[in-house]
């Protein structure tokens, strides 16, 4: 059984090892996912530039259990691999994927990765805890990030559609000319309940020149 110093090794190692042999080093780091040798090991094995290292990482990963679960954490930020790693949590430990997920959606670019707002979805779909999602929103998340989790929200189901509108009436600001935002903001309302707020905004663009996108 490697462990300790020949776990220190193997990682030290890595960076030299051709593909082939990063991969069969895998279960090794696998098996000692909870030390922080491995788990460093782990997430660099993820962002690997071979792709075939990466997608073993991950298969390696999802089928880790509750062990690597933290390690998937540590890579949804990640612009490279996080989308897939947000969808592998979202299956496998809902309630643990909210919080990364609506953290990288509310970071920079996180409103123009559909992936996290279909894990959003997925997830509230498979029990995730809803109330953390309105804490994010009373953290007032930047518009952007408001518009694409209002639209998630919008198709997770009949509890999370409270939550939908309020995420859209927070985000009634967008300016004109962000025009992604304001798309996922009617493409949400029309999965919603009538709301007032709401309701004069879309009159508001049937009225525009922007009435095109409705």
């Amino acid at each position: 059984e490697i462990g300790g110093p020949a776990l220190t090794l193997l990682r030290e190692r890595w960076l030299d090892m051709p593909p082939a042999e990063k991969r069969r080093a895998l279960p090794v780091f696998i098996r000692h996912a909870g030390t922080p040798v491995a788990r460093e090991a782990l997430v660099g094995a993820a962002l690997d530039a071979d792709e075939e290292v990466r997608a073993a990482t991950l298969e390696a990963l999802e089928a880790g259990g509750e062990s690597t679960r933290p390690i998937l954490v540590d890579l949804v930020p990640s612009p490279e691999i996080g989308d897939r790693a947000a969808t592998l949590l979202a299956r496998r430990a809902p309630e643990l994927a909210l919080g990364p997920i609506l953290e990288a959606l509310g970071g920079e670019g996180g409103s123009e990765r559909p992936a996290l707002r279909e894990a959003l979805r997925a997830a509230l779909r498979r029990g995730a805890p809803i109330d953390a999602v309105a804490a994010w929103l009373d953290d007032a998340p930047p518009i952007p990030s408001r518009a694409a989790a209002a639209l998630a929200l919008a198709q997770a189901g009949e509890e999370a559609a409270p939550l939908a509108a309020r995420a859209v009436e927070g985000a009634l600001r967008a300016p004109e000319e962000d025009f992604p935002s304001r798309w996922r903001l009617v493409e949400a309302a029309a999965r919603l309940p009538a709301s007032g707020p709401t309701d004069a905004w879309l009159a508001g663009l049937a009225r525009s020149a922007d009435a095109w996108m409705l």
